[in-house]
């Protein structure tokens, strides 16, 4: 399968910059100011990770997003 998985990686290192000057402690969830999805410096090492990959690099970056996010499946009940 050629998925070209690296493409997400520039998308997800444009959310980095959205939070990139807020502080640490700060709710990554701004809107809602919820810790659901941690605080910004909970983030910060997955940003630095995902930097430093090679561009393009489509197995580097399958490795990155296997290592560190759990995958879940959202549905709509009703």
């Amino acid at each position: 399968m050629q998925d070209h998985i690296s493409a997400a990686v520039p998308v997800f290192l444009k959310s980095c910059a959205r939070f990139s000057t807020r502080a640490d402690v700060a709710p990554l969830d701004s809107v809602a100011m919820s810790i659901d999805f941690g605080r910004v410096g909970d983030w910060r090492p997955l940003c630095e990770t995902a930097a430093a990959l090679p561009s393009g690099d489509d197995a580097a970056a399958r490795e990155f997003f296997e290592q560190e996010f759990t995958p879940f499946a959202v549905a709509e009940y009703g």
